[in-house]
Order: structure tokens, then C-alpha cells, then sequence
């Protein structure tokens, strides 16, 4: 964006993800973990070319966002990668740091009111997914306060299907 080139054309989180773990499937995990330390001095690197006003630009892909929003996105990704990971290790207490670590980051750097809310909303969804419907209803207040688009989106989203039945979500979810 700061030089004026086309940017690549849109991918699919689960296209790209597949061809993510094509290519590093069988690389040792110093491999990965050195990549990924180059990859993020890169990504560094490109942000702090930019000025202001490059990172202010349209995102070419997301309608009604900028560029700076990318960034603390991109964290929060990663966030929920070491969340779904620890999970599966059967490390709760790891993956709740993983998910409040990706939810600070995300809310602290957010353009908006909107970028937040989803980024609580996420964090809302985490819990729903363990069951804990208590720690999950206010994230689930704040988050429809700022974007509440959201509250469609919940009545549906299987993250939140172990506590949809808690008198406060459902009372929330108009249920």
C-alpha cells in the first residue's frame, strides 16, 4: 500500500491456512519459530515505513477498515492459534493468558469502538467455548454496546452453543 502496488488478491482464512501448514508441516519447529521471528521484524519493518497517513488508507480487503487495524488483528490471530493450541494440550490456564494477551493487544492498539467490541466479542467466545458462561456475559454486554451487529451473530455462532442455555446469555440473546 505504501508504494502504490497491487495488493495480492483476498484469500480464505481456511485456504490460506491450508497452504500454511503445507508448507511448514514437516519443518522442524526451530525452523518455524526462527521464520517466525524473521517474519515479524519483517512485518515491523514494513509498518515502521509507513507514515501515518499510508496506515490511515482503506484496507484493500475489508470493507470499513484501515490498514492500522491489521496490525493488532494480526496479533489477536496469533493469540487464538496459541489459545487453540493449548487447548489441545489440555493447558487451560495457558490458553485463558494466550486469549487475554490477543484481547489486550487488540483492544489497546484498535482504531475504534468497533475493532474493540469484536475483539471482546472473541474473548466472549473463547469462554463460551469452555462453558463459562459467567465469565463470558459481560464481555458479551460490552462487545453488543459498541457493535451490535454482533448480537445477530451470537444467536447463531457455535462458539457460544455451551452457554447459550445460561439464563443471562439467553435473557442477552433474546432467547
Amino acid at each position: 500500500m505504501r508504494t502504490g502496488a497491487d495488493p495480492p488478491p483476498p484469500v480464505d482464512d481456511d485456504t490460506q491456512n491450508a497452504i500454511i501448514y503445507q508448507d511448514y508441516r514437516d519443518r522442524p519447529a526451530a525452523e518455524i519459530v526462527a521464520d517466525a521471528r524473521r517474519s515479524w521484524d519483517h512485518i515491523a519493518a514494513a509498518i515502521e515505513a509507513c507514515s501515518e497517513d499510508d496506515l490511515l488508507r482503506p484496507h484493500p480487503h475489508v470493507k470499513d477498515r484501515n490498514l492500522m487495524d491489521s496490525g493488532p488483528s494480526n496479533g489477536g490471530h496469533l493469540g487464538s492459534h496459541l489459545m487453540f493450541w493449548y487447548l489441545e494440550q489440555g493447558d487451560e490456564a495457558t490458553a485463558e493468558a494466550a486469549m487475554r494477551w490477543a484481547h489486550e493487544l487488540e483492544t489497546a492498539a484498535a482504531a475504534d469502538a468497533k475493532a474493540r467490541a469484536y475483539a471482546t466479542y472473541n474473548f466472549a467466545c473463547f469462554y463460551g467455548r469452555l462453558g463459562r458462561a459467567g465469565d463470558a456475559l459481560p464481555l458479551l454486554r460490552e462487545s453488543f454496546k459498541a457493535a451490535p451487529e454482533l448480537a445477530e451473530w451470537a444467536r447463531k455462532d457455535h462458539d457460544l452453543d455451551l452457554i447459550r442455555s445460561d439464563e443471562g446469555v439467553a435473557a442477552l440473546l433474546g432467547g
